[in-house]
């Protein structure tokens, strides 16, 4: 990345406008571009994106910037969009249908102002540069009527059918309070009121609220039971939240185990609890519930009278910023609209557990105010998993967690269209907000977090009003709402896992035939994925090159773009937090041998983890040194403390509510950060310091020590990041030395070193190698193109 820090008034292309991310945005020139964008071939249109590739014209770079910024971004793309490219996201959201009667329409382009109707849904225009066409004829209708087939043939919003707790009059508005902060989540604009009473505002909450009536109502109606691949028999569902038995985990020790806390609770489904009767030797009957219909969460009047409610639930107003862009494609509009239905349930569920909790009377729940206070932990489902009801419970109605991606927008900015949405099976590693099950599958070493592709299909045919009549599906909860899992990613689980450091193959296509459920408009989502071929981007040489070099590893770049950013604010925190990341890609510890098998020419190490790892020791040789292990801090804004505040709507007043309700914010000021300053060792030297004696020319000494390893060894690296390194080092070790002899004694240490000298080199595939006692460049080895004299004219 050639700056990652942005100057003023750049130009910003229409990718990096219409998808303004952490980390998918770099500058070339004065010119924000997103890696976002496909390239090669050419898509310069982020809204009319669904174009299927030319088989005839094969445009590909041949110079080393041009491929590096190809293959980092098909990088980006498939960390950010699980597996898939951009223009394979196009294949997920070419179609959505709200009937059998009117069809597939292309759910592929904006809904645009009177003023700009286009004559065609996807205006027809000559193929671009890179040789991509317009979509079939069978697209080319007319953008109005297909905006209006969508508000004519969905859902009908009908309140008096809603459950009591749905309706308006139990809605408050949210006053926007703006923070005496700039870099939050919340868009930077005047501080206003979203009111219920908005026309605009119930317009596209009330249609989400709709569905999430029709899933509650139908997981009612169905009795459901919930069916897993792994236990297909009586599951954990919707009943065992109402009815399961809510106990401490200390009465089940014999099943379960040691409890992960003192108070850890478990909620039982009906298999668990015949499993444990079976164990210890008593007999369980069938449940018996009486009039399901009634259930509603209204909780009782605490005693606090300033408190008068149990709990509220919050919709985030970023998500009504999004619904509310008329900027939005049919597919991305229908999965903005299902993500909010899905996540009002899951905040539902935990208002249920707590409406539980605060009634006395309410049957299966054994969970004390006198041992676990106001606010109980919440329990952990048949002993298992991670304690968070939402999760589990949207694991169990809908097959695992909804989320769109791209997210995270950059500060200012409203949340951006989805490029997919998807289904993260629950529970999964990296989820650390609530503690784990000690016994649970996803802590095992082997793994494997599954993600599941949604087409628009999916979600075009929950927002359909025909899906809902359609006399077919008796049981709309059957089979996660008569959603297969078509498009998967398996992502296994390594010592350096993370959701967006993909270790799995590209997402495996599953042939709905083979499937015991059948929809018929599968088979128009398979027919593309299976016609469309990765276009030849580049050649396999060239491909190669750049996957065994240092550019390629996409976390590790985006943590030195981060540092960059956190060094020139002098963050201290953020700053060594990156850097232990990236001393991390080789393993530092006692052992030389286990050391050494981090370095090339290893057959088991990654022959440029050495380059990042020696990147690492010159940011620590470039950061103060603190005086004490643990560095904490906390950012505080002017206020001292951060609250939302909601009003009664008109009919929530009507209702007799009439409190300001203030609620404290997740996403606020108020942010606390911890990193651990650890011990240094030298594992050439054998040298061992504790972190109160370690100095700069430490880090420094290591780098030198790990080149001339690498030249004993006979190497072949990078000669491009070898002599980055080597120039840095020279510049920080005498900029270190200055700051030594100004400041004695220990104070040099606490010193910013005078600025970031490493400048992440241009990818080049030039390899080098030791002979005679110097580093010199090599040819690549015979029986394979060498590429210099193909981009000689590039790189002259």
């Amino acid at each position: 990345m050639d700056n990652p820090r942005p100057s003023a008034d750049p130009i910003v292309t229409p990718w990096a406008e219409r998808f303004p991310v952490h980390g998918s945005r770099y500058k070339l020139g004065n010119t924000i571009h997103s890696w976002y964008h496909p390239k090669y071939p050419n898509i310069d249109d982020p809204k009319y994106y669904d174009q299927d590739p030319d088989p005839v014209i094969n445009v590909h770079p041949h110079i080393y910037a041009d491929i590096d910024r190809m293959l980092y971004s098909e990088e980006v793309q498939s960390s950010e969009l699980w597996g898939a490219s951009t223009w394979q996201t196009a294949i997920f959201n070419r179609y959505v249908r709200f009937s059998s009667a009117t069809g597939f329409i292309s759910g592929g382009h904006r809904l645009p102002t009177e003023a700009e109707l286009p004559s065609f849904r996807i205006p027809p225009r000559a193929s671009s540069l890179g040789g991509r066409r317009t979509l079939p004829q069978i697209t080319t209708a007319n953008a109005e009527r297909d905006y209006e087939v969508y508000r004519n043939e969905r859902i009908k919003v009908d309140e008096t059918q809603w459950l009591d707790f749905l309706r308006k009059d139990r809605w408050f508005d949210w006053i926007e309070v703006i923070p005496d902060f700039t870099d939050g989540p919340y868009p930077a604009e005047d501080a206003r009121v979203w009111s219920i009473d908005d026309p605009e505002v119930w317009d596209v909450l009330s249609v989400s609220l709709e569905l999430a009536n029709r899933f509650l109502q139908a997981l009612i109606e169905d009795e459901h039971q919930g069916v897993s691949e792994e236990m297909p028999i009586l599951d954990p569902s919707l009943r065992t939240m109402l009815y399961g038995r809510w106990e401490y985990w200390s009465q089940f020790i014999d099943i379960f185990g040691r409890p992960p806390s003192r108070d850890a609770s478990v909620l039982l489904d009906h298999p668990t609890e015949i499993m444990i009767a079976r164990k210890r030797n008593y007999s369980v009957g069938q449940w018996e519930f009486d009039n399901a219909h009634a259930v509603s969460i209204s909780p009782p009047v605490v005693a606090d009278g300033s408190k008068p409610y149990t709990t509220i639930i919050v919709i985030n107003i970023l998500k009504l910023h999004a619904l509310k862009n008329t900027d939005l494609a049919l597919s991305e509009r229908c999965a903005l609209q299902v993500d909010l239905g899905i996540t009002i349930v899951h905040e539902l569920m935990h208002a249920l557990l707590y409406a539980r909790f605060t009634n006395d009377d309410y049957p299966g729940t054994f969970i004390s105010r006198r041992r676990s206070g106001r606010c109980p932990e919440e329990p952990f489902l048949n002993g298992d998993g991670i304690a968070e009801a939402g999760h589990f419970m949207e694991q169990t109605f809908f097959g695992g967690e909804f989320e769109l991606d791209p997210s995270h927008p950059l500060p200012t900015y409203r949340y951006p269209p989805a490029l997919v949405q998807l289904f993260k099976r629950w529970p999964y590693p990296t989820y650390t907000q609530r503690p784990s099950a000690p016994r649970s599958d996803h802590l095992k070493p082997d793994f494997i977090q599954v993600v599941d592709h949604v087409p628009s299909t999916w979600t075009s045919k929950m927002l359909s009003e025909a899906f809902w009549r359609d006399i077919r599906y008796p049981a709309k909860s059957e089979n996660f709402f008569h959603r297969n899992a078509i498009f998967i990613l398996r992502n296994p689980v390594t010592p350096l896992y993370s959701e967006r450091h993909l270790t799995g193959t590209v997402t495996e296509v599953i042939d709905p035939a083979t499937l015991p459920y059948k929809y018929d408009e599968e088979e128009l989502v398979i027919v593309p994925s299976a016609e469309i071929a990765d276009p030849e981007c580049s050649s396999e040489d060239a491909s190669d090159d750049w996957y065994s070099s240092p550019w390629c590893n996409h976390p590790e770049r985006q943590w030195y773009d981060s540092f960059v950013i956190h060094f020139m604010r002098k963050d201290l925190l953020s700053s060594l937090k990156l850097a232990n990341r990236l001393v991390e890609c080789v393993d530092l510890i006692a052992d030389l041998d286990s050391f050494l098998t981090g370095l090339p020419p290893q057959e088991d190490a990654e022959g440029f983890n050495w380059a990042w790892f020696c990147i690492g020791l010159l940011m620590l040789a470039s950061l103060p040194i603190p005086s004490v292990r643990r560095l904490e801090v906390t950012r505080e804004a002017t206020a001292t403390q951060w609250y939302s505040e909601h009003m009664p709507g008109r009919q929530a007043a009507m209702a007799g509510h009439h409190h300001t309700v203030f609620a404290s914010q997740d996403h606020g000021p108020n942010e606390k950060k911890r990193v651990l300053y650890r011990d240094f060792f030298n594992p050439f030297r054998q040298e061992g310091r504790p972190f109160v004696d370690v100095t700069h020319f430490d880090y420094l000494n290591l780098v030198d020590d790990v080149i001339r390893e690498l030249a004993r060894r006979e190497a072949e690296i990078h000669f491009k990041f070898l002599d980055a390194i080597i120039i840095a080092k020279a510049e920080i070790l005498a900029d270190r030395q200055t700051i030594a002899r100004c400041y004695p004694g220990r104070a040099h240490k606490r010193r910013w070193a005078s600025r970031w000298f490493f400048k992440l080199p241009v990818y080049d595939p030039g390899m080098c190698a030791v002979e005679d006692g110097q580093w010199r460049r090599i040819r690549k080895s015979f029986g394979r193109v060498d590429l210099r004299a193909e981009y000689s004219r590039g790189n002259a």
